[in-house]
């Protein structure tokens, strides 16, 4: 039993390096979250007789229905905020290797 506790926890590089693997890619969605921002702002657009209803302003070169429909996903995505909080991870998991 020691011996696979010990090579779980010392020898392991994947779960030594899980929580900085997972930070890093969490700041990249993040990172897009930030990039894309802007385009939402223009983009967006409120109905003033619905609360509920929305649309998009797509940018002109946007013609085929599909690549509309891949822009309205986008933005969706964008106007909810990534589902994990951004975060660190312990500066003792970023040592070893």
């Amino acid at each position: 039993m020691l011996n696979d506790f010990y090579e779980r926890f010392h020898d392991d590089i994947l779960i030594y390096h899980g929580s900085n693997i997972t930070e890093m890619l969490n700041n990249i969605r993040w990172g897009i979250q930030r990039y894309l921002m802007p385009e939402f702002k223009r983009a967006y657009k409120k109905d003033s007789s619905d609360r509920f209803r929305y649309s998009y302003e797509y940018p002109e070169k946007i013609k085929d229905d599909f690549a509309k429909s891949c822009y309205w996903d986008l933005m969706n995505s964008v106007r909810r905020e990534p589902k994990i909080k951004k975060f660190v991870s312990n500066k003792w998991l970023k040592l070893r290797y």
